[in-house]
């Protein structure tokens, strides 16, 4: 089971269905850690930024391949740097609101 969630989860990353690829994604083994970068990256895609930032964080600190924990934290770094972009914009509107 946890293999096909894995390959049906990356053919739907591939064909950019990422709803779909997050459903098989969640599916897989926690450990199985291409799958969770794929999965980090569903959730980024569609908007999810604090789950893509949790699961790159937790890749970051517990996933044993260095490649792939160095994948994870680059997008850890790029989740961030959104939501705090986000995060100021919102800031900046609510005092534009305020002024007005």
């Amino acid at each position: 089971m946890s293999e096909d969630s894995f390959l049906l989860g990356l053919e739907a990353y591939k064909n950019k269905d990422y709803a779909s690829a997050i459903e098989h994604l969640q599916l897989v083994d926690a450990e199985q850690w291409d799958a969770q970068l794929y999965l980090g990256m569903s959730y980024y895609m569609i908007g999810r930024h604090v789950d893509a930032r949790t699961k790159f964080a937790h890749m970051r600190d517990h996933c044993p391949a260095l490649p792939l924990r160095e994948k994870a934290l680059t997008a850890y770094l790029m989740v961030n740097s959104k939501i705090r972009q986000t995060e100021q914009l919102k800031k900046d509107e609510d005092e534009l609101t305020v002024e007005w």
